[in-house]
């Protein structure tokens, strides 16, 4: 679980904020159990992210759109191809705004429909740690994406990778590039009773939103000896509790920063 893990250590002016290296780690819980988190939001354009014993662990800000968007709002303005490469957040282990930067989520491009096509990508030190598609099931209202990251991540967890300096990328690009984790939405069931969608939260989600999603993963393998027949497991959950909370669990392959920035991008579903 977060509060588990070695998360914390003192930072600039005696400040408790989360360990870097921890922050881009792969998350690590009990079989079974997921890292349990949550985001607020403040405002309108900052998030933060919180252990689920309420340590406070990143803050994303919305970055405003540029001015040759017409018309384009903050948590859900339109995207089109004008946007392609223009930073949408910025992720950083500080609330001020003038906070280094840990990471950012940038846009990848978009179909011909908001729901359709639009993809991000989120950077670590212009290393790339998630990539995210938006898309929608041909006439289905549901709204869905797929993610990929990768099965292992070169060591982002040092001063350079932060600062966005060139370090990390450059041992990233000096050698052959990761295999990929393709993690899919989890298909909700219909419900006659509700009238609507629903999957099973564990208690996480409070709320009905279309931004609840859980994203499937197969299950790691097992040592050797103890192995069982590969199956799928929920990887991701981002469930509403009320109308600035979101509950964010997840586990390997993704780590803190990865799983924060694909529930990021959820602000652009209607």
């Amino acid at each position: 679980m977060c509060d588990e893990l070695d998360l914390l250590e003192l930072g600039r002016g005696g400040a408790v904020h989360a360990a870097l290296g921890a922050l881009v780690a792969p998350a690590r819980a009990a079989p079974g159990e997921m890292v349990k988190c949550y985001v607020q939001r403040e405002g309108s354009t900052r998030f933060d992210l919180f252990t689920e014993g309420g340590e406070y662990l990143l803050t994303a800000r919305q970055v405003p759109p540029p001015a040759r968007l017409p018309g384009a709002g903050l948590l859900a303005g339109p995207l089109d191809a004008t946007a392609v490469g223009e930073e949408l957040f910025v992720l950083s282990q500080f609330r001020e705004p003038s906070a280094q930067r840990l990471a950012v989520v940038r846009f990848g491009g978009a179909g011909s429909e908001r729901k359709s096509g639009a993809s991000f990508e989120a950077l670590v030190g212009g290393v790339s740690i998630a990539s995210i598609q938006h898309n929608a099931d041909g006439n289905d209202p549901l709204c869905l994406m797929s993610a990929h990251v990768p099965e292992t991540l070169p060591a982002l967890g040092t001063p350079e990778a932060a600062a966005g300096l060139d370090g990390a990328a450059a041992e990233a690009d000096g050698g052959a590039a990761p295999r990929s984790v393709a993690l899919p939405t989890k298909l909700p069931a219909w419900s006659e009773k509700l009238q609507s969608y629903t999957l099973d939260y564990r208690g996480r989600a409070k709320m009905a939103s279309s931004r609840n999603f859980q994203l499937e993963g197969q299950e790691p393998e097992q040592p050797k000896g103890q192995q069982q027949p590969g199956g799928v497991r929920v990887a991701l959950q981002y469930g509403k509790v009320d109308d600035n909370r979101f509950n964010l669990d997840f586990t390997e392959p993704l780590c803190a920063v990865s799983a924060f920035a694909i529930a990021l991008t959820t602000v652009y579903w209607s």
